[in-house]
């Protein structure tokens, strides 16, 4: 995304925990600095994309934070699936000093779509503050939407990780009981995608269960979080999610069982372990640099 706003023109500072992440688009023209307040200052519009709650309050709000740096009458956006209370509060002291916030969380439009810019964002926020970064949205993604205040566009990308969350387990769980009927998982897969079943889930990731690698693109604890964002949110709406809260249940359970760090449909080998069988066929390989082999060319 970084690469599309340098790609049209946009001076890009940068700053990451990891310098060694932001390596491909300093070469490309952007400008590292060594601390989110540093990165932000004389930035008209500041940029936010991490993993866990904490981490967007800490990059917002610490003394080497953003808000320590940012102008007056410039905009945050931040990308991130996280808590909107937490969103909130951060903007409420963005006000303070005469900046507009957005949440604008990310989604994948397919299995690489970051790499690619094929993303889409819901934004929750002011309007006017939208319309004056649209033009930058839809650089860095295939297209954006304004759907209301802040915790609106979190609640539409929670839904939308549940629904695929819902997909994958789903997908895991029907060919690991096909394999122990007998079906190969590949015939299996291969039968699923040309079927009304067919979804991103089933297409494009489980491959990755094919190969062994359950998909380097994702960490565990994102998907434990995000789903713990889902029934949190439940719980505030006061509404049952049965089905989305045993699919939570089978996330804290991987969260639990494997590291954090590990890849995010890990948490089908738990049916994998019920079924006592292994989905991973020998030779195989997903057609990815985020699978079992990390050389493989970008699509």
């Amino acid at each position: 995304m970084i690469a599309k706003l340098l790609e049209a023109g946009y001076p890009v500072d940068v700053y990451d925990i990891k310098p060694a992440a932001s390596k491909d688009v300093v070469e490309k023209g952007a400008r590292w600095h060594d601390a989110p307040r540093d990165a932000a200052r004389d930035c008209e519009i500041v940029i936010t994309c991490l993993p866990l709650p904490h981490d967007v309050f800490d990059n917002m709000t610490g003394e080497q934070g953003v808000l320590a740096g940012v102008v007056p009458g410039g905009v945050w956006i931040d990308t991130s699936t996280t808590d909107y209370h937490n969103t909130i509060e951060i903007a409420r002291r963005a006000a303070a000093i005469g900046v507009d916030s957005l949440e604008a969380p990310v989604s994948n439009l397919s299995h690489m779509g970051v790499d690619f810019a094929n993303v889409s964002f819901f934004v929750g926020g002011p309007l006017e503050a939208y319309v004056r970064c649209e033009t930058v949205l839809q650089i860095m993604g295939a297209v954006s939407f304004h759907v209301g205040n802040i915790g609106q566009g979190q609640a539409v990308k929670l839904l939308t990780n549940l629904l695929f969350y819902t997909a994958a387990v789903a997908s895991g769980h029907a060919l690991c009981r096909s394999v122990r009927e007998g079906i190969p998982a590949q015939q299996a897969w291969r039968e699923f995608v040309g079927s009304s079943a067919n979804s991103v889930a089933v297409e494009q990731f489980a491959p990755f269960l094919l190969d062994g690698s359950y998909d380097r693109s994702c960490a565990l604890e994102i998907t434990v979080k995000d789903m713990g964002l889902t029934v949190q949110l439940a719980d505030e709406l006061r509404v049952g999610l049965p089905i989305g809260r045993a699919v939570e249940k089978r996330y804290s359970e991987a969260g639990r069982k494997f590291n954090r760090y590990d890849s995010h449909l890990r948490v089908v080998e738990l049916a994998e372990a019920v079924f006592g069988v292994r989905l991973q066929v020998p030779g195989y390989r997903a057609p990815s640099k985020y699978g079992a082999n990390p050389a493989y060319p970008p699509d």
